[in-house]
């Protein structure tokens, strides 16, 4: 039901993002041409860039590199919107940049491990005895894969053809990297939804 207004693209190492959030701002101010002028609450004379254009939402599947550089650019730029995003949400250095620059953000990631439970703490300590450090996302989906595994063989399921159908079954695994329910093209459909309050990443949609 929405309406897609306007697409940008970038390059992988892009550090200059005003033209691009400039386009945006001019299909939401109308053609700007060079006898425009805007006048602030005071009277006084803004540039184009100043001038706070509001957008409803603006979907950004970056990078945690590319975010660092372009997030504190939009809100220079005075563009206010609600943040959608993707994996390189969850990264810790996009918790660090703050309320100013995050603002509200939504972003779905299956990336995000539980870290909560008694079940989880005893994986990162016991992984962490064996490795001398904490377990990474692919390290505790690994788990996952071979406790579902495991769990078919206990109820008696060896083949291959009785293994994919226990786990097309599956309902209710909480898993070290998360909740776990396959669909019918065998893929994980549990996508939770993340935002960022305080300076910390907080589940928002189960």
């Amino acid at each position: 039901g929405g309406k897609v207004i306007a697409t940008e693209f970038f390059r992988p190492r892009e550090t200059d993002f005003g033209p691009l959030i400039m386009d945006v701002k001019s299909i939401l101010m109308g053609k700007i041409s060079d006898s425009t002028v805007f006048l602030s609450d005071v009277g006084d004379t803004v540039e184009p860039r100043e001038v706070p254009v509001a957008l409803e939402c603006l979907f950004i599947p970056a990078d945690p590199a590319q975010l660092q550089q372009l997030l504190p650019q939009i809100s220079f730029y005075n563009l206010k919107t609600t943040y959608l995003g993707g994996e390189g949400w969850g990264d810790k250095s996009i918790q660090s940049l703050g309320k100013e620059v995050t603002k509200t953000c939504y972003f779905a990631s299956s990336r995000m491990t539980a870290e909560i439970g008694t079940s989880y703490r005893k994986f990162v300590s016991e992984f962490n005895k064996k490795f001398k450090r904490d377990p990474a996302y692919l390290e505790a989906l690994g788990y996952d894969a071979v406790s579902l595994i495991c769990q078919a063989l206990k109820a008696d399921h060896y083949s291959r053809q009785d293994i994919a159908t226990y786990l097309s079954n599956i309902s209710n695994f909480n898993g070290m990297a998360g909740p776990i329910l396959f669909d019918q093209n065998r893929e994980n459909s549990v996508m939770p939804i993340f935002t960022i309050e305080d300076s910390d990443i907080r589940q928002v949609i189960k």
